[in-house]
C-alpha cells in the first residue's frame, strides 16, 4: 500500500477504488487473465497482433498491463499513440519520440539517442508546462515528408538486435493512418516490418470496419498478416470476485445478486462497471441495495445525456428508428423480414441494410453472429427511457 493510501486508511478516509476514463492502474485492473496470457504468447513467439473493440473497453488499459508485466531484461516495449497524427509527418515525429523515449533513460540520453537515431529531424529538448524535459522534433528541409521513414522503420529491429532484447511496438488507434492524404505508410510498414526477427507488433484499434478493412482486405497490404484479436466485454464471473473485494475494503457487503444486477446494467462493459462502481462507492455507507443502484444509474446516464445528445443530434430519421428497434428488450429477430419492414415502414431491405451499414461506420453499432446490437450499454438505456418523448 503507497504512503498516500495509507495516510488516507489511517485517518479513517478510503480512496475509491474503482476508476474510468484513464489508463487504469494495476490495483483497480480487473481481470483479463485468459487475455493477458494469450497476450503475452502471441509476443513471446514475435507475431503481430490486430487488436480491436469499440472504444472504452479497455484495449490500452490492457496492453499497457501486459507490457508492464514482461521481463525488462528481455523486453523492451515502445507505445505510440496515433490518436491526434493526420500525416506521414506525424507519424515520424510521434513514433521518433517513442523509440527515443524507448531506449534512453535521462533527459540527456533521450536528446543524444535521437540525434543519433532521427538526426534528419532535428531533435532538440523543450520543457512542458510542468518542468518537464520533452523530445521536440521539425525537418532539417522545408518539405512535408520523412525523406527516408524506411529508416526509421528499421530502427526496433536495429535497436533490439544492439540491446539483445524483443522489442515490443504497441500502435494504438492505428486506424487513423487510413486518414493520412496520399500516404503509402500501410505498404512501407508492412514490407519492412515483415523481414523483423526481433520485434512483435501489436496494432490496437477502435473504429472495428476500418480495422478489418486493413487487415481482412485482400487489396490492403496487412491482409491477414498476424494474428486478430477482437476484445470483448468482461463476463460476470470474472468480475464477480473484483467487485466483491473492492466493496469490502469500505466494509458493504456485495452479494452475487447485487454483482449480477451491476453487470446486466453494464453489460460488462469496463468503462461503466468502473463508472457505476465508483458512484455506488461513493454513495453507499454500509449497504448496496436496488435503491442504490438505480440512483447511481441515473447519475450516470444524467451526466452521460449532453454526449447522447449530441449523438443523436447527427443521426437521420432512419437511423434513429432503427436504433428504437435495436434498443427494445427483444428487438426482432430478423431485420429484413416482410414482417419487419412493414411495422416500421421501410421502404426495402436495401434501406435497412444502408442504415446497417451507416451505424456500423460510425461505431455506434456491431454485429455478433447475425445479430445487430448497440455498442454502448448506456445509450441503449438512454434510448430506452425516451422511446415515448424523443421525436
Amino acid at each position: 500500500m503507497s504512503k498516500k493510501n495509507s495516510k488516507n486508511t489511517a485517518s479513517g478516509i478510503l480512496n475509491n477504488p474503482f476508476e474510468y476514463g484513464r489508463n487504469i492502474s494495476s490495483a483497480a485492473f480487473c481481470n483479463r487473465v485468459k487475455e493477458r496470457k494469450e497476450l503475452k504468447q502471441y509476443i513471446e513467439a514475435k507475431q503481430s497482433i490486430f487488436m480491436y473493440s469499440e472504444r472504452r473497453l479497455g484495449k490500452t488499459s490492457l496492453i499497457k498491463k501486459v507490457l508492464s508485466e514482461l521481463d525488462s531484461k528481455k523486453y523492451v516495449s515502445c507505445y505510440i499513440d496515433l490518436w491526434t497524427t493526420e500525416s506521414e509527418l506525424a507519424f515520424s515525429k510521434v513514433y521518433a519520440k517513442g523509440l527515443a523515449d524507448a531506449f534512453s533513460g535521462t533527459a540527456q540520453e533521450l536528446l543524444d539517442t535521437a540525434k543519433k537515431l532521427f538526426s534528419q529531424l532535428l531533435p532538440s529538448l523543450v520543457l512542458s508546462s510542468s518542468g518537464e524535459a520533452q523530445l521536440s522534433f521539425q525537418l532539417t528541409a522545408a518539405t512535408e515528408t520523412l525523406d527516408d521513414i524506411e529508416a526509421l522503420l528499421q530502427v526496433p529491429e536495429e535497436q533490439a538486435k544492439r540491446h539483445k532484447k524483443t522489442c515490443v511496438v504497441v500502435f494504438d488507434e492505428f486506424q487513423e493512418i487510413l486518414k493520412y492524404q496520399d500516404s503509402r505508410l500501410l505498404k512501407k510498414l508492412r514490407s519492412v516490418i515483415q523481414n523483423q526477427e526481433h520485434v512483435a507488433y501489436v496494432f490496437l484499434g477502435s473504429k472495428k470496419h476500418w480495422m478489418q478493412d486493413i487487415f481482412l482486405n485482400k487489396s490492403q497490404p496487412f491482409y491477414r498478416a498476424g494474428t486478430h484479436y477482437p476484445l470483448e466485454s468482461i463476463k460476470e464471473e470474472d468480475w464477480r470476485s473484483f467487485l466483491i473485494r473492492q466493496f469490502k475494503k469500505k466494509g458493504i457487503q456485495m452479494g452475487r445478486g447485487e454483482v449480477r444486477q451491476i453487470i446486466s446494467i453494464t453489460e460488462g462493459h469496463p468503462f461503466y462497471t468502473q463508472h457505476l462502481c465508483h458512484e455506488l462507492w461513493n454513495i453507499c455507507e454500509e449497504s448496496l441495495d436496488d435503491e442504490h443502484i438505480q440512483t447511481a444509474l441515473r447519475t450516470l446516464l444524467n451526466r452521460e445525456s449532453y454526449y447522447f445528445e449530441a449523438v443523436w443530434d447527427n443521426l437521420t430519421h432512419n437511423q434513429k428508428k432503427l436504433l428504437f428497434t435495436l434498443s427494445r428488450p427483444n428487438p426482432p429477430e430478423s431485420l429484413h423480414s416482410k414482417a419487419f419492414l412493414q411495422k416500421y415502414d421501410y421502404a426495402s431491405n436495401s434501406s435497412v441494410q444502408r442504415v446497417l451499414i451507416q451505424l456500423s461506420e460510425k461505431g455506434i453499432i456491431d454485429k455478433q453472429g447475425e445479430d445487430y446490437y448497440i455498442c454502448d450499454p448506456f445509450l441503449k438505456r438512454w434510448i430506452q427511457d425516451r422511446i415515448d418523448v424523443l421525436p
